[in-house]
């Protein structure tokens, strides 16, 4: 079974936004040109995002969990509908609007052609502290992800 198989996308967007609210903000600026690589447009941006080059395994050491997740959501976003990509943005946006805004900055200028993905700056600045609480108000347990949509 594949790993678009094994969770529904209400569940994947559930896990790559937790793991996003556990990520460090350095983490956060690796995952913004892969985010914008990802999300793109077809044929808007050409081969692999050199921020993904930078996240590989080293032959003498396993993949860091970080890899791992991001590797996950690579796998999980290509079966996305485009109403899930708006649906995870606009939680991102809930999350860190900071973080969103600086992927848009960086979005638009993939689509005009001014900038390529690997153009795109990896340091995002520094957004509210929301890595206690996954939604305000709301505790997630495992079980959960596999419940009702966000």
């Amino acid at each position: 079974m594949g790993s678009n198989n094994r969770y529904p996308v209400p569940a994947q967007i559930r896990f790559v936004l937790l793991w996003f609210q556990e990520w460090s903000e350095m983490q956060r600026g690796d995952f913004l040109p892969i985010l914008a690589q990802k999300l793109s447009p077809s044929g808007c941006v050409n081969g692999v995002v050199a921020g993904m080059e930078g996240l590989s395994c080293q032959a003498d050491r396993p993949p860091s969990l970080f890899q791992c997740r991001v590797k996950l959501f690579g796998d999980w976003v290509t079966g996305w509908s485009q109403a899930d990509k708006d649906h995870f943005l606009a939680r991102l946006k809930e999350l860190d609007p900071q973080f969103i805004e600086k992927y848009e900055a960086g979005f638009h200028l993939l689509v005009s052609g001014q900038a390529k993905a690997d153009d795109i700056p990896g340091e995002v600045v520094e957004s509210q502290n929301i890595a206690q609480s996954p939604v305000p108000n709301q505790e997630f347990a495992a079980d959960e992800y596999l419940g009702e949509v966000v």
